[in-house]
């Protein structure tokens, strides 16, 4: 998946709107606590968000790690 999918999908994650409800399910349910621990000030930046996940990969859910192996 490249640079603009997991933007994508973590602004999907992060906004709350249903009308921003895309991703798939596991997706969302993969990185959204992770999200909410390690990048709070980040959000509601996409790009912000997934670069803040990229520097806690080893902290984050083996689940959210998974989404960025794809």
């Amino acid at each position: 998946m490249n640079k603009a999918g997991l933007a994508l999908i973590f602004s999907m994650i992060i906004l709350s709107a249903p009308a921003f409800a895309q991703g798939t399910p596991e997706q969302r349910e993969a990185c959204s606590d992770d999200a909410h621990k390690w990048c709070p000030y980040d959000i509601p930046d996409p790009d912000a968000v997934e670069q803040c996940l990229r520097k806690n990969l080893r902290s984050i859910s083996k689940a959210c790690q998974e989404q960025f192996k794809k």
